[in-house]
């Protein structure tokens, strides 16, 4: 394994490796609810079929303690209340869905820009990004301002940006355009408007409790391997294109003052390996170590 600056010897950004870890998170919180959900609701149903007076909520599930009273005592109302917690549930796992997705491209967006500074002027690869970093010019660089443009808005105007900036963009963000739009749309009704129609929940006309927005858990899975798809689409286009290697030499500019003079080389790739499933050699640490101080 040898280094090349523009050429990565891994598969995805750690920028991606965070935001899977926040995929996989998320996945299983709710599928941790789910068979509760399930459980409660079977146990409901069968009550139901048996005929005669309903137990209250409280017999039912053997209530108990101060916050017991919080809780419906009549059986059918608390039933209607938990299917709309349901709903409200997986709401607001498309929220956090949408939010570590955004998180994750302001952040590979910025690095992208930073590691390929030649972008903003049409010049690709022209100037390595680390010796502005290296030699701590970078305040004036507007990085994460970039990234902005990318991330907030209207999902045409974000592909038609991240297309000036990058020269391309990847199919997944025209072919899930719509989808995406969806869930820019829903995440805003959730965070904005308690999950109601934002215009009509302004309304001064309005005095009742507007119809929440209703997502099955079918759509939920959909947008979570949609969402997962176009990250995965874009990390590979930046990390072939415009990053390669820039991570693992960003990080060694941020360690090498910790590193002792004796083993430098050796103790950089035990803490580089660290991060990474593919290990790096210790020539591969050494040719990394030799072209930072060469910018």
């Amino acid at each position: 394994m040898n280094f090349d600056r523009w050429k990565s010897n891994d598969d995805y950004t750690y920028a991606y490796k965070i935001f899977n870890r926040y995929h996989t998170y998320m996945n299983s919180l709710y599928w941790s609810y789910a068979p509760a959900y399930a459980y409660s609701q079977i146990a409901y149903s069968q009550k139901k079929k048996e005929g005669g007076q309903l137990p209250t909520t409280h017999e039912l599930f053997n209530l108990s303690g101060k916050d017991s009273e919080r809780v419906a005592s009549n059986l059918d109302d608390w039933s209607r209340h938990f299917k709309e917690f349901d709903n409200w549930t997986r709401l607001n796992a498309l929220l956090s869905l949408n939010s570590y997705f955004e998180i994750y491209l302001s952040s590979v967006v910025s690095l992208a820009v930073e590691s390929d500074i030649g972008l903003q002027f049409a010049a690709s690869k022209s100037v390595d990004g680390l010796t502005i970093v290296k030699n701590g010019n970078s305040r004036g660089y507007s990085f994460f301002d970039i990234s902005r443009e990318i991330t907030m808005g209207e999902w045409s105007k974000r592909r038609k940006r991240f297309k000036e900036i990058f020269g391309s963009a990847p199919q997944e963000l025209t072919t899930y355009e719509k989808d995406l739009e969806k869930i820019r749309n829903i995440r805003n009704s959730v965070a904005h408007s308690f999950g109601r129609d934002i215009e009509k929940s302004r309304s001064r006309s309005q005095t009742d409790i507007l119809e929440i927005q209703r997502i099955s858990i079918k759509t939920l899975k959909k947008y979570m391997s949609i969402i997962r798809a176009v990250a995965r689409s874009i990390d590979e286009q930046l990390l072939n294109n415009h990053i390669g290697d820039y991570e693992a030499v960003f990080y060694y500019h941020e360690i090498k003052s910790t590193l002792p003079v004796n083993n430098h080389v050796k103790e950089f790739k035990k803490k580089l390996n660290s991060l990474y499933v593919k290990q790096k050699s210790f020539s591969y640490c050494e040719q990394l170590i030799e072209y930072y101080d060469s910018l």
